[in-house]
């Protein structure tokens, strides 16, 4: 893909072994929703002809320059052990880099983006360098000699995509989000949106003067809600997406028929970023604002609860997939934590990152791990994860989402229910 300047040929620009099970090749096209594919760790040799003021982006830290006389350079890449090797390139991108230690091995670790954007490299440089660090203490040392977190092109208004030893972040993210929501606001006819919830009663200035009505109830409540989301897309995104370097390129597994595996733990893994970094109350505030908010809201507009362990083709769209595997399954292993305590649920990650780092994971393995870790729990473990994971239990079990209160109010609005389809 391509856009602002940035060309993306992510990992399926060049062939890749496909995986083979139980006798057979796993080459099932893809689905549409979701990841479109999954591989096995990989030897990676890349010669390019040198393209000037093109600044190319790898897994690698730096490449080999050849030069001879009658051509012009050649760059060569060398990687071992990668699940892909992901390419992105544009003659606009400027780049903050850190050198830091983890488990006594030096790692270099880099933020690109346009030249539109310098003003956030450093801070998408801090968070990525944080989220190493707190994954490495929790699940075990990054497994790679090199990080890179790179502005590039989406499709399908993706926020971010993995690949091993760097992770692409959506161009958009890296935009003024309080100049998106006075515009959002301006198109309501309310001005810029502290007035506008001023307005409402619902900002610095608003109040008893504020005439109180479930209208305003509800769209204040609505973009008051949608500007804290904007405010922790770009950090919760990047949290996110370093987690894939544990969840998906260590520990590999078959996004296409269990996208669960990878996607529902590197989201709850992205909550451990923000206690780690900010303490509980705040890793509570972004699991309601991200994750039971994404299951809610998806519920608000109709999709069913579903089960977790389904394939990327049995979510009826993108909505009822994120809010089933992106919400419903991250907050799985929140309450999976909570039964098993900390010391366990943590040594377990660690045993399974141990386990299976290169290596491509079962369904079953790491409730395997965990069972193994707290016999005396097991049969507590086995339920739970039936419950979460294999049944639909999300609207008893899921509470304090964001918008419960307006898909209610909406609903009352309205003057129908808000029942399932």
């Amino acid at each position: 893909s391509y856009g602002n300047g940035v060309l993306s040929l992510g990992s399926f620009w060049y062939p890749s072994l496909a995986v083979r099970q139980n006798g057979k090749w796993m080459d099932e096209a893809p689905s549409g929703v979701g990841d479109v594919g999954f591989s096995e760790v990989s030897d990676f040799r890349l010669n390019v002809n040198s393209i000037g003021a093109v600044e190319m982006v790898t897994p690698v830290p730096r490449p080999i320059i050849e030069r001879d006389d009658r051509r012009a350079p050649r760059e060569l890449y060398s990687a071992t052990g990668l699940r892909d090797f992901a390419v992105l390139a544009s003659d606009q991108y400027i780049f903050k880099t850190n050198q830091i230690e983890i488990s006594g091995k030096k790692i270099e670790v880099s933020a690109y983006v346009t030249k539109a954007h310098a003003a956030k490299a450093y801070k998408a440089l801090d968070i990525a360098v944080n989220a190493l660090q707190i994954y490495s203490k929790r699940f075990g040392a990054y497994p790679y000699d090199s990080f890179k977190v790179v502005e590039g092109p989406m499709r399908g208004g993706a926020g971010g995509m993995e690949y091993s030893g760097l992770v692409s972040i959506a161009s958009f993210l890296f935009d003024d989000m309080d100049k998106q929501m006075n515009q959002i606001a301006g198109a309501l006819g309310g001005g810029d949106l502290e007035k506008m919830l001023a307005g409402l009663g619902l900002g610095d200035e608003g109040g008893a003067d504020a005439q109180a009505n479930p209208v305003n109830d509800l769209l204040g409540g609505m973009l008051g809600q949608q500007k804290a989301v904007f405010d922790s897309l770009l950090e919760v995104t990047i949290a996110h997406e370093v987690a894939h370097q544990w969840w998906a390129m260590g520990v590999g597994s078959d996004a296409q028929r269990a996208p669960w595996l990878d996607e529902s733990l590197t989201n709850y893994s992205a909550m451990i970023y923000f206690e780690d970094r900010y303490g509980k109350a705040k890793a509570q505030e972004m699991m309601d604002l991200h994750l039971k908010t994404s299951y809610s809201m998806g519920r608000m507009l109709g999709g069913a609860d579903a089960p977790v362990n389904l394939s990327t083709a049995a979510y009826a769209n993108n909505l009822q997939y994120g809010a089933i595997v992106y919400g419903k399954g991250a907050l799985y292993y929140d309450a999976l934590r909570k039964l098993v305590g900390d010391e366990a649920f943590f040594g377990s990650l660690q045993k399974y990152f141990a386990q299976y780092n290169g290596k491509l994971a079962g369904s079953r393995a790491l409730i395997e791990i965990f069972k193994l870790s707290t016999p005396a729990k097991a049969t507590q473990i086995e339920a739970l994860f039936k419950r979460w994971i294999e049944e639909t239990h999300g609207d008893e079990d899921i509470a304090g989402g964001k918008v419960g209160s307006i898909a209610d109010m909406l609903g009352g609005l309205l003057g129908g229910g808000m029942g399932e389809q």
